[in-house]
């Protein structure tokens, strides 16, 4: 989040949109081309549980509603995991600390709606996110399109830079909660 808060900060305007929920949604992760999916639970690292009974039922139920898919169910879980639990709030608080709303169209029920009820071809297929860039390239220019930079700053990266004394939870969600009630 240390790219949104410094965006917040120097933003000019009391609105400023993200991108938060694309990745899950259209697949843009390039992990999601090399996982060895399974019903057994969710292949990816941004999901992933062990003897977790309410992660084991969430799993269960997205895999319910994909018929078995396990990679549609996969960035499902994703999405509800990351944007639920570490995302919306990161992005809010970055924002927000500096007067600026942010907005996040991809977490809109009709967005949400018709990514889930995409085939698996538009979401990860040769490239990540192809029918987002394929939209994309139909208003702007290739050079606009920039690779994926990684991830820096969410509330477990920070804590070098954060300078707290609270012991790491290993659980970004008991993270975050020791962070806010840190800092703020």
């Amino acid at each position: 989040f240390v790219g949104q808060w410094n965006i917040a900060k120097n933003c000019n305007e009391r609105v400023l949109f993200t991108g938060v929920g694309d990745d899950e949604l259209f697949g843009g992760y390039n992990i999601y081309q090399q996982l060895e999916y399974t019903n057994d639970r969710s292949a990816s690292p941004y999901s992933y549980f062990e003897n977790n009974i309410e992660l084991e039922q969430l799993w269960d139920q997205c895999l319910n509603f994909y018929s078995d898919d396990a990679k549609q169910a996969t960035l499902l879980m994703d999405y509800i995991i990351q944007c639920a639990a570490v995302d919306l709030r990161g992005v809010d608080v970055c924002t927000q600390a500096h007067g600026v709303e942010p907005r996040s169209p991809f977490v809109h029920p009709a967005i949400i709606k018709f990514a889930i009820n995409l085939p698996w071809k538009y979401k990860v297929e040769n490239i990540t996110k192809p029918l987002l860039k394929k939209l994309f390239l139909e208003t702007w220019p290739v050079d606009l399109i920039l690779p994926k930079q990684g991830f820096a700053g969410h509330c477990n990266d920070s804590y070098q830079y954060l300078n707290l004394t609270i012991p790491r939870q290993e659980d970004r969600h008991k993270d975050w909660k020791l962070i806010l009630q840190a800092v703020f």
